[in-house]
């Protein structure tokens, strides 16, 4: 070359929108990128980030990114995704211990030595089954991560009835070994088993782990699933039996009954009423009434459980927002941790939320948080509908409790109940189970028509109270003198 002439020999076009395609004229200011990439990382559509980007630089000619730019940025953090994604997801569980050494993992290889299923729990998911690890429903979903694993999550409930998480777990498949595999995990991870119940579907594998692995926990399946599984037929029959109300008196029989013998009754007197003794879809729900109806467990601490709903739930709201089926397992972790500390806010707020400015709700909100606290309103209500007698034939301290609107319209229901109390023991127990219909557990305070029957402080339960302090303040009722009682003392007035 002899000579250069670095002159333009053609006429400049400055115009906007056509520099801005010119390489030199992209946007490398990383703020910019950075926003870019948690956007996506968020699962915001590459059009929406776009159009935010042409909204915060007010025009389209002034957008330092085009479209064809975020997505190319898209495809290439993907590629550095999919680039060592263990190793990606070992870091992360690295730090996390580093963070906070209760953090624990566990990892199931197969037999080339490959992840097969992978199961984690934060410290305060651990923190979260000791408050409130009673009672929790364990359910699996689908289409959660690029590599098609199923996920499992270990749910319960709060004081504030929220769904809050103990542990989550990547499946290599839905056999007994992986359930087995993943439910000795767990317990090895809280290390104290407090679970009394547990919840799941009609999966037969995980039935058969859960008798395996959790012997002498009550093992329930979930309604809406039991019957759903016969939704046809039972639909035909509401078809059929239309004129008998069969729908309503179908419903009222599987949720009303408050014993088992009640149920039974019931059930047997709607089948002789329809002539469906012969029915092969009712007489198989018959023979698992067991795993199912209300009935069978009203002596037991579900935590309000009667479906998966809570795991469903949590399911849906992990795919809706933070999870999908294309992202990866190192990122699938840390969206379950922003996940969580989503729930923790919530908590936060409700926690926030649960104070009160009126004497006696001051006094019931030291103990029950503010959503079990309108709950508890609602059945002191329902409470004042029994009558209270002396039961002369039973003796001291036995009462005759019945309902003041008693019906003869449900033939099998039962209207009049014995209850022992006697304060000065420390003692109260009830023949038929009267308040189970009325209160959840046997925590409450009872105040029937000016009678106050008071149950054991001692009882309350965590996944309802907001606190169980050693001492806790009860006011008389003339609001003048404060009386104090520790946890071995029983309340004597409201």
């Amino acid at each position: 070359m002899e000579q250069a002439n670095l002159d333009h020999n053609h006429e400049l076009n400055g115009h906007a929108s056509n520099t801005s395609q010119m390489p030199c004229h992209k946007s490398k200011d990383g703020m910019v990128l950075d926003i870019v990439d948690e956007m996506q990382s968020n699962n915001v559509p590459n059009r929406c980030i776009n159009n935010m980007m042409r909204d915060m630089h007010s025009g389209v000619d002034k957008v330092p990114v085009t479209l064809r730019d975020i997505e190319n940025r898209k495809a290439k953090n993907l590629r550095e995704d999919h680039s060592n994604d263990i190793s990606k997801l070992l870091e992360f569980f690295k730090k996390c211990q580093s963070d906070n050494p209760k953090f624990y993992w566990d990892v199931k290889l197969d037999k080339q030595g490959t992840m097969h299923s992978l199961f984690w729990s934060h410290a305060s998911m651990q923190s979260e089954y000791l408050d409130f690890g009673d009672a929790m429903s364990f359910d699996t979903t689908q289409k959660t991560n690029l590599y098609d694993k199923p996920l499992a999550l270990f749910v319960g409930g709060n004081n504030h009835l929220h769904n809050t998480l103990f542990g989550c777990a990547l499946l290599g498949d839905e056999t007994i070994e992986t359930f087995q595999w993943v439910f000795q995990s767990f317990k090895r991870c809280m290390r104290k088993n407090r679970t009394k119940s547990i919840l799941t579907d009609q999966d037969q594998a995980m039935a058969v782990a859960v008798e395996r692995e959790f012997p002498g926990v009550i093992h329930r399946i979930c309604r809406w699933h039991v019957v759903n599984k016969h939704t046809t037929h039972i639909n035909e029959l509401y078809a059929l039996h239309e004129k008998r109300e069969f729908r309503e008196k179908f419903n009222s029989v599987l949720n009303h009954p408050l014993t088992p013998s009640e149920f039974e009754a019931a059930w047997d007197e709607l089948l002789t009423e329809c002539e469906l003794h012969n029915d092969p879809t009712l007489i198989k729900l018959y023979e698992d009434r067991e795993k199912f109806i209300p009935a069978y467990f009203k002596g037991d601490y579900c935590g309000r459980m009667t479906s998966t709903q809570r795991s469903e739930s949590m399911n849906f709201s992990m795919k809706n927002g933070y999870v999908g089926k294309q992202t990866y397992l190192h990122r699938f972790a840390k969206k379950t941790l922003n996940y969580m500390d989503d729930l923790r806010l919530k908590h936060a707020y409700w926690e926030y939320l649960g104070t009160s400015k009126w004497p006696f709700e001051i006094q019931v909100s030291r103990i029950y948080s503010r959503a079990v606290f309108k709950d508890f309103e609602r059945k002191m209500v329902l409470c004042s509908a029994y009558n209270i007698e002396d039961d002369v034939q039973t003796g001291c301290h036995a009462y005759l409790v019945q309902h003041t609107n008693k019906t003869n319209k449900i033939s099998w229901g039962q209207h009049q109940f014995k209850v022992h109390a006697d304060k000065n023991r420390g003692e109260f127990s009830h023949y038929k189970p009267i308040f189970w219909n009325v209160f959840d557990c046997n925590n409450m305070l009872y105040r029937l028509n000016r009678v106050v029957l008071c149950a054991p402080v001692e009882g309350l339960h965590p996944c309802t109270s907001r606190a169980n302090p050693n001492k806790i303040h009860f006011y008389e009722d003339n609001g003048r003198a404060e009386r104090e009682y520790t946890l071995v003392q029983k309340y004597e007035s409201v």
